[in-house]
């Protein structure tokens, strides 16, 4: 699709505000396999990602407000999505929609890659994807099994950069039975080093930042809980 709005950071000059978000909190018992930040279906490893990322990143923080549509802003702060109110995608930002990922796109990866490396350019580190929906905002949705095609194609882009892709939110439409959903693309340093930081191994209280659910290696429909109450 093309480029949507959310922040387009980088530098020194404006930390990624998704770093600031208010996270929810579960305890480390309740973890299960969400703390795992695995690698793809087929066992590869993460290549390094990219050292120096903000230095082809000159945008300030206010020209990310700019460009970070409020309502959407409001969405993503909130893992509430509304999948009837979202704005058009923007060329600029670190928010990229998707209606579709066939596995024909396997073949595409080089590109997608490189067009998830701008969305990661744009939000410091930090990209949204929003997968079932339209560059126009419709979110038409995926039937199940075109919807795990387009997460596992969307999992391989974000092995060839290094990056991990956690789930935010998905909904059912109700209307059509076919899915939407929303994750987060990080360098896998990045998220890794979020989870260190908050986690106290060995403690009873250990906790973990809740939703951290990466894509397990086998992953399929049942993998997917959304950790927030849809709109739909």
């Amino acid at each position: 699709g093309e480029p949507h709005p959310l922040p387009r950071l980088g530098g020194p000059l404006a930390p990624s505000p998704h770093r600031q978000m208010g996270l929810g909190w579960r305890s480390w018992a309740d973890r299960g396999e969400d703390a795992i930040l695995g690698r793809d279906s087929a066992g590869s490893s993460w290549v390094d990602s990219f050292e120096g990322l903000d230095a082809f990143s000159l945008r300030t923080a206010e020209d990310a407000e700019e460009d970070f549509c409020p309502r959407l802003r409001a969405m993503i702060d909130r893992r509430c999505v509304d999948w009837d109110d979202l704005p058009r995608e923007n060329f600029h930002g670190c928010v990229e929609y998707k209606w579709r990922l066939a596995s024909e796109h396997n073949v595409k990866v080089d590109r997608l890659a490189s067009q998830m490396k701008f969305r990661l350019q744009e939000g410091g580190g930090t990209a949204f994807y929003l997968l079932g929906v339209h560059d126009s905002g419709s979110a038409a949705g995926l039937a199940p099994q075109e919807h795990t095609d387009a997460v596992r194609v969307l999992m391989a882009v974000a092995s060839a950069m290094g990056s991990v892709l956690v789930l935010e939110a998905m909904s059912e439409r109700r209307r059509c039975g076919k899915r939407c959903s929303a994750w987060r693309v990080e360098a896998r340093h990045t998220a890794l080093q979020q989870v260190f930081d908050t986690l106290h191994i060995g403690r009873d209280d250990a906790l973990l930042p809740a939703p951290t659910r990466a894509v397990p290696p086998d992953f399929g429909e049942e993998a997917l809980h959304s950790r927030v109450r849809p709109r739909l």
